[in-house]
């Protein structure tokens, strides 16, 4: 491969972190915080299609997927609930860390000047206060820094990745993709003719046509030799 193209919430921090954190802050409990995170995040990739093209608000979609993954548990939320909610995740997600093995790796690939680029979904504003809390100019180049918002499409339209090629004057077929969601970021890629890696540190169930690993160490450690 000639470039690596990160993704960023879940695969270079791990996105449960914050999660616990505001749960703690709101006194928030449930029997299972893996299953609730990860039905936040199955809500919020069902109505992000609808926040991208105007029809919900960001704060709607924020309340939404709380509220929803909530009902599993027969929590019933208030909106004031839900808000109190995001403000505690919000501010957590103002402090996050990478996770350990991902910022080696990517260490690593600045010292051996090897081309590495992020692409992330989300609003512009909510995705640059994460990369600035995160620090992440240090290891990408500014002009290599791709949120969704500020391109008009998100993953895993083909559109984005067509654009990514443009600016980065690349060809699909020297591009790979290592993301944690496998319909945004493995399956998006792949239709457009990029290669990919699936983080799948969330054990999910797909049937798998990419490169596969269960752990942040796992994946670090095969980019390594893949880059080598």
């Amino acid at each position: 491969m000639k470039i690596l193209f990160f993704d960023l919430d879940d695969t270079l921090y791990n996105q449960i972190v914050p999660f616990q954190n505001a749960m703690q802050t709101v006194a928030l409990e449930v029997d299972d915080v893996d299953a609730l995170y990860r039905l936040t995040r199955q809500y919020s990739d069902e109505v992000f299609h609808l926040s991208q093209d105007g029809h919900m608000t960001l704060e709607s979609t924020q309340r939404y997927r709380i509220q929803k993954a909530l009902t599993h548990f027969n929590i019933s939320y208030s909106d004031a609930q839900a808000d109190a909610f995001q403000a505690a995740y919000a501010y957590e997600q103002a402090h996050l860390c990478l996770d350990e093995d991902m910022e080696q790796l990517l260490i690593h690939l600045n010292a051996e000047n090897y081309p590495i680029a992020l692409i992330t979904n989300g609003p512009s504003d909510h995705q640059s206060k994460k990369i600035a809390a995160l620090n992440l100019e240090r290891y990408f180049d500014p002009n290599c820094i791709f949120i969704s918002g500020d391109i008009g499409y998100y993953k895993p339209d083909i559109h984005i990745f067509q654009h990514v090629n443009t600016v980065t004057g690349t060809k699909p077929e020297d591009c790979l993709m290592i993301g944690d969601s496998y319909h945004n970021d493995i399956l998006g890629a792949l239709n457009a003719g990029w290669n990919a890696i699936w983080l799948n540190h969330r054990e999910n169930t797909h049937d798998v046509v990419s490169l596969t690993f269960a752990s942040h160490k796992d994946l670090a450690e095969a980019i390594l030799q893949l880059t080598q």
